[in-house]
């Protein structure tokens, strides 16, 4: 059976002899979608906080609510509807 990828990070991290400072950041947040919740329940049950990158066109009533619920997440406006203005 093959080891999580969680648990060889949490091994290798425990090997080290300083603190390892992580900046974790969910790009491109906004929809109540499977993946941000759970990456907010990581967040909450390792109490680790996580920065979320927020579309505001993008975000949802749910999503909103999700976010708001989530006490260690910070949040942070990515642009404003995720588009393209190049030529």
């Amino acid at each position: 059976m093959p080891v999580p990828p969680e648990t060889r990070l949490r091994a290798a991290l425990d090997a080290l002899s300083t603190p390892v400072v992580l900046w974790w950041r969910d790009d491109d947040a906004g929809r109540d979608h499977p993946r941000l919740a759970t990456l907010l329940d990581l967040s909450a049950a390792r109490r680790v906080p996580v920065c979320l990158a927020v579309v505001p066109d993008w975000l949802t009533d749910a999503g909103a609510e999700r976010i708001r619920g989530a006490e260690l997440a910070t949040v942070v406006q990515h642009g404003v509807a995720h588009a393209d203005h190049g030529g």
